[in-house]
């Protein structure tokens, strides 16, 4: 396939609807009727995820029409872009977390993590997803409930991640994320044990609240967002190593430096809320512009990417591409596994087309 061929291949890609991640479905089943109705609602979010796709892939194969490979820059204004897309849906749908339920403010989607007050992510039996389950002051813990898939889960992650602590001693480690060029960047922290409470009592302090409620099992762990620093660099050699790949290959190399790419991201999210889906579409492009289809990603990758180290993430989903049908544009998932899917032809989500503007930068292009 020469350049125009493979130019022409990427421009007819098209986005199936984005799955939802079992981290999102907080009922037990059989499902009650009431249930039904907000999964559904849920999952509509998924369809919403694939337009973002579909007209960011717009500009991204408009740019790609040049000749040449999209710079690190013209990779972060992708990312910036569907930042902003983000915001706009919280603040369009009812900004309500998919997980929990409970309100939070849309703003958050464009506010920066911090180091002073970082994102707390659970990894273990995380009680309010157990459908009906009810915390007690007295006992400082979670009774009851119903298992549901974000319960399930959220203790994988946990049989994941404890097998890397090899020091019964110790209850904290480093996640570390080697650069392509060898140096290496201080990723995520996993937290365990007393040194996870005392950080459930520190996050309690700076933001108000009765309990910990979140950090009071001390069986599970959390993932910690680093440094503001470290995190700035790893998402901007995420940038760059996609930078340095040739569009539309499918070459091992670049299955390894997308599933590299991908790790990244998650080692360095930049917003408070609705970094997970960000890099979920942005993952789905960057695989499509760099195997000319969408690429498998798995609806747990984001705690995968939290609880097990670079080697074994990037190595597991290199495989998962290796299951990808035929390794060509196709409308298949294997199980719930495939996130983004692409196909040549009729958009899954529609013959709704968005404006193409040659030679736009994807920022522009939703001026």
């Amino acid at each position: 396939m020469d350049d125009r061929d493979s130019r022409r291949s990427l421009k007819d890609v098209v986005f199936a609807p984005f799955p939802l991640p079992d981290r999102a479905d907080t009922f037990s089943r059989p499902l009650h009727p009431r249930d039904q109705v907000v999964l559904a609602r849920r999952r509509a979010f998924g369809t919403r995820q694939t337009l973002a796709a579909t007209q960011a892939w717009s500009g991204i194969s408009d740019l790609v029409a040049r000749g040449t490979p999209l710079t690190a820059r013209e990779w972060i204004e992708v990312y910036e872009w569907l930042t902003r897309w983000r915001y706009e849906e919280a603040r369009a749908h009812t900004a309500r977390n998919l997980g929990t339920g409970t309100s939070w403010d849309p703003l958050l989607t464009i506010t920066p993590i911090t180091g002073g007050l970082p994102n707390h992510d659970i990894l273990g039996d995380a009680g309010w997803l157990r459908a009906g389950a009810q915390w007690s002051e007295a006992e400082q813990r979670w009774n009851g409930g119903t298992e549901t898939p974000a319960s399930r889960i959220t203790q994988a992650a946990r049989a994941w991640a404890l097998p890397r602590f090899t020091d019964p001693g110790t209850d904290t480690l480093q996640n570390m994320v080697t650069l392509p060029g060898g140096a290496q960047v201080k990723g995520n922290l996993l937290v365990r044990g007393a040194a996870m409470a005392q950080r459930g009592r520190e996050r309690v302090a700076r933001r108000g609240g009765d309990t910990p409620k979140f950090h009071a099992d001390l069986s599970n762990l959390i993932a910690v967002t680093g440094a503001d620093a470290d995190r700035e660099i790893v998402f901007k050699a995420a940038m760059a190593h996609l930078a340095s790949q040739e569009p539309g290959t499918g070459e091992p190399r670049a299955v390894t430096a997308w599933a590299e790419c991908t790790y990244f991201l998650y080692q360095g999210p930049q917003m408070k809320r609705g970094s997970d889906a960000v890099i979920r579409i942005f993952a789905a492009l960057a695989g499509a512009y760099l195997f000319g289809r969408a690429p498998v990603i798995d609806h747990d990758i984001d705690l995968k990417a939290y609880a097990t180290g670079q080697d074994w993430f990037v190595e597991h989903i290199r495989r998962r591409q290796d299951q990808a049908p035929g390794k060509r544009p196709a409308a298949v998932r294997t199980g719930r596994a495939a996130a983004a899917v692409a196909e040549s032809g009729v958009s899954a989500a529609g013959d709704r087309r968005p404006d193409r503007r040659a030679g736009a930068t994807i920022v522009r292009a939703q001026r």
